[in-house]
């Protein structure tokens, strides 16, 4: 656990007994907290997920001394929920303070709040809780990562269940989704009731990988972000974690520039710096302003004399990313990021999402051969990715390749066959791009998958009328 959460939790008990007043909601909370703690131990089980649980204070300060029992009940319900089906018992293991900015009300601006702060040690999970407003259904999941935000302050228990089921494949119902109004915890229909029940469609997925936890990845950003600030003197180091946490974040951008402009006065050069204010004018609508910014910032990961590290990986991801589908015209950039991606690569190799990203940019520069090998290499070095297995259907389809874009499709849905949606597109696709081999060798496919489709979501109507089309 990072210490700023450890102290906090270890003086809680001193500083209540010291005090001859009533306890305040904050401090009996914090005294539960505690005890919570004192009671809660990994296992060593292979069966059970050992999960850290880390309220804000505000979360601590709104249920007050009923905090631990609020995040017994969460637990317990991801236990009663997607124990049985996933094969693997949920406990608590552990317990610290999350300390999480105050009056944030951002879930994504938390999520990395969460990334740069909790550290699960040698539990299985970390599910973060705020007492924040940050409306209905806010959360968030990185399985990889094996962290959870629970942002949705009127319902923790639900939250927790909704955000843990993502650990076992379950998909989110947003709105547009056909499984939208359905009665599921994955639902985010806010005028529907409450339920904790899977939908049959999520309870497969869950099922389907029963017994098995993601296996844990290093959070490379987050990593290179501590390690970045760690060589700043405090004022620096505050600014460049501000002006990141609010380039990512759902709304804070406009709190992100003046954070950015404190660390590049005192270091022009630093990109992870430039590429934070570059976001924040873009989201805020100013890209002339931002893209001098990114491509300086991967002008300088790419000719720079040290070895890049997971901040300027993720730098140059997420802007090569805009440049290859061309986001508020960046594409300007686009051979810019190349440059910047190979240099990443020589330190990451077989990165799954550099190589795909290579190969976009390569299809964009008309370098078919380039592109295909490059999309291969990336489905090698992750083969449960639907990404770059979809990304060669769509280069398939512009080369006019029938074959290509078949064989892509075909290793996107093998990649994951419990995917409703996923069928649908591969249908839709091909009516598009290539009719006659949809209805032709393709057909007998196609036809399962809108059957696959209307079972999930009889509701929807879109596989009849894509039916009458094939």
């Amino acid at each position: 656990m990072r210490a700023a959460a450890a102290i906090l939790l270890a003086a809680a008990a001193p500083a209540c007994a010291s005090s001859g007043k009533e306890p305040t909601p904050f401090e009996s909370g914090l005294l539960a907290l505690r005890e919570l703690a004192d009671r809660s131990k990994p296992d060593a089980d292979p069966g059970t997920v050992d999960v850290l649980v880390a309220p804000d204070a505000t979360f601590v300060e709104r249920h007050g001394k009923e905090t631990a029992r609020v995040l017994e009940k969460a637990v317990a319900a991801a236990d009663r929920v997607l124990g049985p089906e996933a094969g693997l018992r949920f406990r608590i293991a552990g317990a610290v303070v999350f300390p999480a900015p105050p009056e944030v009300r951002d879930d994504l601006r938390l999520l990395w709040e969460a990334r740069l702060t909790l550290d699960r040690g040698l539990l299985d999970v970390v599910a973060a809780f705020t007492g924040q407003e940050c409306g209905p259904r806010a959360g968030a999941a990185e399985p990889r990562l094996r962290l959870l935000l629970c942002a949705d302050g009127s319902d923790p228990v639900q939250n927790l269940v909704h955000e843990a089921a993502h650990l076992f494949g379950a998909q989110d119902f947003p709105r547009g989704h056909p499984g939208y109004a359905l009665p599921s915890v994955m639902s985010y229909d806010s005028d529907g009731p409450h339920t904790h029940r899977l939908d049959p469609v999520n309870l497969a997925r869950v099922r389907a990988r029963a017994g098995r936890l993601p296996t844990p990845e290093p959070d490379l950003a987050a990593v290179g972000l501590a390690a970045r600030m760690r060589a700043l003197p405090p004022g620096e180091r505050a600014a460049l974690r501000g002006a990141f946490v609010c380039a990512e974040s759902r709304d804070s951008q406009g709190d992100g520039l003046p954070a950015a402009d404190r660390i590049l006065s005192e270091r022009p050069g630093e990109a992870a710096a430039l590429w934070a204010k570059g976001e924040c004018l873009r989201v805020l609508r100013r890209p002339e302003e931002a893209e001098p910014r990114f491509r300086t910032a991967l002008e300088a990961i790419a000719s720079s004399a040290h070895a890049p590290d997971g901040l300027d990986r993720h730098v140059v991801l997420e802007t090569a990313r805009l440049a290859v589908d061309g986001v508020d015209g960046l594409e300007a950039l686009r051979a810019t990021a190349e440059a910047a991606l190979t240099r990443v690569e020589a330190e990451f190799p077989r990165d799954p999402e550099v190589l795909d990203l290579r190969a976009s940019l390569r299809a964009r520069a008309g370098d078919r051969e380039a592109a295909e090998r490059l999309y291969r290499e990336a489905m090698e070095a992750d083969p449960d990715a639907v990404y770059p297995r979809r990304h060669l259907a769509s280069l398939g389809k512009s080369q006019g390749d029938a074959a290509l874009w078949l064989e892509g499709w075909r290793a996107a849905l093998a990649a994951d066959p419990l995917d409703p949606l996923l069928g649908v597109r591969f249908v839709e696709d091909g009516l598009e791009a290539f009719p006659a081999a949809i209805r032709g060798d393709a057909r007998a496919e196609a036809l399962a998958a809108l059957d696959a489709a209307e079972r999930a979501f009889p509701g929807w109507t879109d596989p009849a009328r894509l039916r009458e089309m094939l």
